[in-house]
């Protein structure tokens, strides 16, 4: 009743759901508390049953508290039995969500699974993929980390098909500061998602639901009377109906309604009703009874009676209060004292009849201010959350035992664990979870109550720990961090805590370039990881010292990492994940693209398998996207970067910016200028403070031509050179790309008193290059000369050449590296230079660069790179050539101006108003200076002007 435009635009969005093309739409219902939300979503899928399968969770808070994973639970529950239908597999991690238990053991810290809200995901896109589903979050305003983050990452998955997600908030309880504020904005933003927001029912709609609800024929008059009271909410309306008044004098607001019809319900009932108020739904029938001390006799009737008066209602595993709002008003309604014993007696029951549900428990010991109790209840429950992926409620169970840690007597023994080790489990955590802030709060935390008890070997373990999270997240201090390690670990006997830090060590010297160095660590580390059976740390270093003669070229070295990186995925899979981001690096330096794209698939589930989505993980979908770049699998790389983007927050992918490089060279073809220039320039700022180095090749390269656009600050030849020093030997090919760009951009014109020396600095660059390239290179990759070429037909033209036949030797040798959008490029500068220097009189000539320019048209169309694009038109525009699907263009069609200038005079009267001399002005357009000078005559004539000065005033008063 009331809602049939709503109700029709929701349908509209799940019958688009048959559509296997269909990404993932959403749609978000509104309104405030008791205003149907719920019932709108049932009748929703009532209507559909028979076309959709369809499941809900529900997030709950109690007591001010956000019940963690209640909606995932209920959602694995709907899902399980169609995964079971269609035949899907389920992760292992998620069978004990489902049970509502948190079991398992901390030991799973040391092998981290998949993260939960990443498992669910995956489900839901195997059930999808056999029949249209519906996945419903209901009370998103009381959802916990893991529910808003498996949300977030569905509503932008544009790879899961045929789902529509439904989530229902309450927009009246939502403040400036409420953690959903974020979510919806960044929702509205993604596109694809439709806000429906439910407004009070009208006077004539409430009387209607009156009449059906009572039964009978309702009178004008208790018809507005009950509009009134109610307000068109249709929760408070059917609880006024319900609760009846003799003498016609009703309670104000719902929750007194409410209250007011608790009257009926005999004492035992009531106790009944408080104490399911404190438990989590669904709520044990016998963890009740035990709650609510009633008796086995007792019991049934108090039950029976809160069902049939509607403030219970039976469900799938057990009882729930018929809307939240009973549940959150009978929990207020307990004075503080009768809450604390509530809750104690509940987290007795649990522990006796449940006592797998580790979490509430713990939640409920800690409500209680049982601190013993609710200390070793959390530790249980964050290990247990571990252990099925779930870190940020983790995070929370280990928060709330170091919270009362200090309260605790001989905490230690209530713990099961030290302070110490609490503080690294959080920390691993905190890690996990992506609160990388934390990790490294809590591990320095850790590390320095360690060395204050005096013991080295755990002190330095964490501070092994602590570099990983300093490097996760991007903040200063990690070289501080391994040097004390290395200070407090003893060196003799070997430990893996030494050899993992002195393996930090060697890689640090390695970035700054000190590789003789590094390399007699990595030597050492190998030998000592292999006589401890470090197989992980063994197949580690074994890499990492062949890794610089693999980026040489040396294929021999190229296998053995190939075979340390089977065998890590066998041994130690976050070793393995390291493996394929170095191994891809060095295809991606040697222009073996489609090598380095063959490792995303294996390296991308080891690092799922492990927590690693948002940190490792990144670092080799990026590396993919750098491949993907000059393949002109340009979509492809959309995708991944939006499966980074999904997983991660927006200031993560600034600070990982240095990993999305190719990214942003992809953006750049495309003209998304903006959207890419903050990512690159943090990213090149944590280049320069020396936290990470690795990829100033491509920054700088990017950075070049973001300064080009105005994005950036300005960038000069002597800056590019500072660069260029930084760029190791063996990433030869990110320096020659560099110098073509730099050759591109930045050497002044031929009428500045610079453009020798500025042409002298690049032609000194590309030699010392092409010397690198003869003489450190095994075999020189054919993209490093490709961009080596590239550079000098740049310094050609720079130094006013045509350089058209450099330019047809590059356009072959990027199709034979198949590289589509570079051969473009240089197919489009091979036809300018063709113009140019033939000034566009030869037919021959003419008909060549109409080919080549058509040809990079065509590609510059199909990978949407619309600045190429664009200026192919211009080009064709001012050469009088046709592209393909275009019209000819006019030579001497005549404009409608009131001075009958041609189309070709308006281009000549632009140039004249912009300074360009008929030299210039026949250069532009490929015509003599005759030529141009007619034009110019032609022109000042119809004008009626004396000169080009007043020729350009008459044009822009007149709007030509």
């Amino acid at each position: 009743m009331g809602r049939a435009d709503e109700f029709a635009v929701a349908n509209s969005a799940l019958h688009r759901l048959h559509d296997s093309s269909e990404a993932v739409r959403m749609l978000l219902v509104a309104g405030e508390a008791g205003i149907g939300k719920s019932r709108f979503v049932t009748e929703l899928l009532s209507a559909n049953s028979a076309d959709v399968v369809s499941a809900i969770g529900r997030c709950i808070e109690h007591g001010g508290e956000i019940r963690p994973l209640s909606a995932v639970a209920e959602l694995l529950t709907a899902l399980a039995p169609h995964a079971r239908q269609f035949g899907i597999e389920m992760s292992g991690a998620l069978k004990p969500v489902i049970d509502g238990a948190l079991a398992g053991s901390s030991t799973a810290l040391s092998r981290s699974p998949l993260l939960l809200d990443d498992a669910i995901e995956v489900l839901i896109r195997n059930v999808a993929h056999h029949q249209p589903l519906v996945v419903v979050v209901e009370d998103l305003h009381w959802a916990d980390d893991t529910t808003r983050r498996l949300v977030s990452s569905l509503a932008r998955a544009h790879d899961v098909r045929r789902v529509l997600l439904v989530a229902t908030y309450r927009s009246d309880e939502l403040h400036r500061r409420h953690p959903l504020m974020p979510l919806l904005a960044d929702l509205e933003r993604s596109g694809g998602v439709e806000r429906i927001e439910l407004e009070p029912l009208t006077s004539e709609d409430v009387a209607a639901m009156a009449a059906a609800i009572l039964e009978r024929a309702v009178g004008d008059d208790e018809a507005a009377a009950l509009w009134q009271r109610c307000g068109g909410n249709p929760f408070y309306a059917e609880e006024l109906l319900a609760q009846g008044s003799d003498d016609g004098g009703l309670p104000t607001g719902v929750r007194h309604v409410i209250l007011a019809r608790s009257h009926v319900l005999a004492e035992e009932a009531l106790v009944c009703l408080q104490a399911a108020a404190t438990l989590a739904s669904p709520i044990d029938r016998e963890v009740l009874r035990t709650t609510s001390g009633l008796t086995t006799s007792s019991f049934p009737s108090a039950i029976d009676q809160l069902c049939r008066e509607r403030f219970l209602v039976e469900s799938t595993g057990g009882l729930t209060f018929r809307h939240e709002l009973v549940r959150e008003v009978f929990l207020d309604d307990l004075l503080p004292g009768e809450r604390t014993g509530m809750c104690a007696r509940a987290a007795e029951a649990l522990q006796r009849h449940r006592p797998e549900r580790l979490g509430e428990i713990a939640r409920l010991h800690h409500a209680a201010s049982q601190l013993r109790e609710t200390l070793r209840a959390s530790v249980a429950a964050g290990d247990a959350a571990a252990s099925l992926g779930a870190m940020v409620e983790a995070t929370e169970h280990y928060g709330r035992a170091l919270d009362v840690w200090a309260s605790v007597d001989r905490a230690a023994d209530a713990a099961g664990l030290t302070y110490i080790d609490l503080l690294r489990r959080a920390a691993c955590t905190s890690d996990l979870a992506r609160d990388f802030d934390r990790a490294v709060e809590l591990a320095r935390l850790a590390a320095d109550t360690a060395a204050a008890l005096g013991d080295p070997l755990t002190e330095g373990g964490i501070l092994n720990e602590l570099a990983q999270y300093l490097w996760n997240a991007s903040t200063p201090g990690l070289d501080d961090v391994i040097e004390r390690a290395l200070r407090v670990l003893p060196s003799d006997p070997p430990t893996v805590e030494r050899a993992s830090t002195e393996l930090r060590f060697a890689n640090r010297l390695r970035i700054r370039g000190r590789i003789h160095e590094a390399d007699e660590i990595m030597r050492k580390v190998a030998g000592d990881a292999a006589s401890l059976g470090a197989i992980g740390l063994n197949a580690d270093a074994l890499s990492l010292l062949e890794y610089e003669q693999a980026m040489l070229g040396d294929e021999q070295v190229l296998l053995r990492m190939a075979d340390a990186l089977q065998m890590a995925m066998a041994a130690d899979e976050r070793v393995a994940v390291k493996i394929a981001i170095n191994l891809s690096n060095a295809f991606i330096f040697l222009g073996r693209y489609n090598d380095a794209v063959a490792l995303l698939d294996e390296g991308m589930a080891a690092a799922e398998r492990h927590g690693l989505m948002g940190t490792l993980g990144m670092l080799l979908q990026g590396n993919v996207v750098e491949a993907l770049e000059p393949l002109g699998r340009w979509d492809e790389a959309a995708r991944l970067v939006d499966s980074v983007r999904r997983r991660v927050s927006s200031d993560s992918v600034h600070r990982w910016g240095s990993a999305l490089s190719g990214w942003a060279q992809i953006q750049l073809h495309r003209g998304r200028v903006d959207e890419v220039a903050a990512m690159t320039r943090r990213g090149f700022e944590l280049e320069q403070s020396g936290y990470y180095q690795g990829n100033i090749g491509q920054l700088a390269v990017a950075m070049v031509e973001l300064a080009a656009h105005g994005a950036v600050e300005p960038v000069n030849l002597e800056l590019v050179g500072s660069w260029l020093a930084q760029v190791p030997v063996d990433e030869s090919t990110a320096a020659a790309r560099l110098v073509a760009a730099a050759a591109a951009h930045l050497v002044p014109p031929t009428v500045s008193p610079d453009h020798a020396a500025a042409l002298s600095t690049v032609a000194e660059w590309i030699e010392r290059l092409q010397r690198i390239a003869n003489e450190q290179y095994i075999h020189a990759p054919g993209v490093l000369l490709a961009w080596l070429h590239q550079a000098c037909a740049e310094l050609a033209g720079a130094a006013g050449g045509h350089a058209d036949q450099q330019w047809s030797e590059l356009v072959d040798e990027w199709r034979a590296l198949d590289c589509p959008y570079f051969a473009a490029v240089a197919a489009y500068r091979q036809s300018e230079a063709i113009l140019r220097r033939s000034g566009g009189k030869s037919a021959i000539e003419r008909a060549t660069s109409a080919t080549l320019l058509n040809d990079a048209y065509h590609v510059a169309l199909a990978l949407g790179a619309k600045p190429l694009a664009d200026d192919a038109v211009d080009l064709a525009r001012r050469a009088r050539l046709a592209l393909s699907d275009q019209a000819p263009v006019a030579v001497e069609s005549v404009s409608t101006d009131p001075f009958g200038l041609t189309d070709r005079e308006h281009e000549v009267l632009n140039l004249v108003a912009g300074g360009y001399s008929n030299g210039e002005i026949g250069a532009r357009l490929f015509v003599s200076r005759k030529t141009a000078s007619v034009h110019v005559s032609n022109i000042l004539r119809k004008l009626g002007a004396s000169n080009r000065i007043e020729a350009a005033a008459i044009a822009r008063r007149h709007g030509l």
